[in-house]
């Protein structure tokens, strides 16, 4: 009987170290990052995407996105994004398990209850990250920002 328990207890320490080694959070990656980019794939197009990222240590992400008509300036979308992050090797990821959009809580349409995406980081320096999705290879270029930054 004790040795099923230390067994049990040995597998759960291994497993528990395995899956902290899997959700490394790079202080170089922990902050306030913000970017934008031109979104001309439909059905949006003519519009530009801005997003603050917020990434914690203890994994927590918020994504706060606004999308602008490119033409007139227009705010036409909010959309904040809540979360999970890590990073495995060059591939960052994202788990997110809570969208709101103009004030509504939209429902998750995956079996899991989230979305994962995730990047290949191509480039990091102290005030800058560039990365692209692995998926699509839309290409991501995000600057440190102060916690105070709005936009």
């Amino acid at each position: 009987m004790k040795k099923s328990i230390f067994a049990i207890f040995f597998v759960c320490l291994i497993t528990g170290i395995a899956i902290a080694e899997e959700r490394s959070r790079p202080e170089a990656l922990v902050g306030f990052w913000y970017g934008e980019r031109s979104v001309e794939h439909k059905p949006i197009s003519n519009k530009i995407q801005k997003e603050l990222i917020e990434r914690h240590k203890n994994g927590d992400i918020f994504i706060k996105f606004k999308i602008y008509d490119k033409t007139y300036g227009n705010l036409l979308a909010q959309q904040t994004e809540f979360g999970q992050w890590w990073l495995d090797n060059d591939i960052y990821t994202t788990k997110i398990t809570k969208i709101v959009r103009d004030g509504q809580a939209l429902k998750i349409n995956t079996p899991e209850g989230y979305y994962l995406e995730n990047y290949k980081i191509t480039e990091i320096t102290n005030d800058q990250i560039t990365y692209r999705n692995v998926k699509d290879t839309i290409a991501f270029i995000i600057i440190r920002v102060p916690p105070d930054f709005t936009f």
